[in-house]
Order: C-alpha cells, then structure tokens, then sequence
C-alpha cells in the first residue's frame, strides 16, 4: 500500500519550472508506469518534433533524464524511480498536488498530451479534474 505524498511547495514548484520534467509528469499521468528507456525515447521524439532545424542530441537528453530530471522529480515525492531496474511510476500524491501538476501540464502549450497509454484512452487534465470535483 502507498502513502499518499504532499510535497512542499518550494521543491514542488522548482520540479515543475522545467518542461522536461512536465512532460515525464505528462507521460505518467497517461501510463502511471513506464521503463526508463522508453521514457527518454518519449522525450526525445518530442523534442526532436518541436525542434527547428536544431540539432536535438538524444544521448544528452537521456543523460540529463537519467542524472537530473528523474532523480529530482523522485526527491520531490511525484514519481517512484527504481533505477535498478529501469522503471518510473507515478507517485500518489494528494488532490492538490496533482491538480496543480495537471494545471502546470495544461498552462503549458510546449508539453504535448501524452500518447495513449496502450491499454486505455488518451489522458486530459481538464477531464480527470472534472472527475476529482464529484
């Protein structure tokens, strides 16, 4: 059983500054679990698709997942990161928190919607927030 988290603000704020870290927020919100590999190719394709005519260096972009964003989302309390074996969850967080990871998310025009998840529907915040106020 899983404890539900309420991260402080400050830390909460400074891990959704950052659009990479949206997007794994994004990402999660579609599929709650994913294998570390198959986030970086996420967040690459997304950044290569937005880029113009910039070169998008994958392997860097894997890097700063692997070392920087991952990590600091997980220490902030909005994901399970097991690198030992590859694998990113969401974290179950408190009401507030996650309506304003999804406001963050929606705000954000640079963040794509995540892809579907591949055993169920697209993810909308405004929809799962309308579900949340029942």
């Amino acid at each position: 059983m899983s404890t539900v988290r309420t991260p402080s603000v400050e830390p909460l704020f400074e891990a959704l500054a950052d659009a990479r870290r949206r997007y794994v927020l994004s990402l999660l919100l579609a599929r709650p679990e994913v294998s570390l590999e198959e986030l970086c190719d996420e967040v690459v394709g997304w950044e290569r698709a937005g880029a113009d005519d910039a070169v998008v260096r994958g392997s860097m972009i894997t890097v700063s997942l692997v070392h920087n964003h991952v990590p600091k989302l997980d220490e902030v309390g909005l994901v399970d990161y097991d690198a030992e074996n590859g694998r990113v969850t969401r974290a179950d967080v408190d009401l507030e928190t996650r309506r304003i990871v999804e406001r963050a998310i929606e705000l954000d025009e640079s963040v794509p919607v995540a892809p579907a998840s591949p055993v169920g529907g697209d993810y909308r915040p405004e929809s799962s927030l309308a579900l949340d106020d029942e």
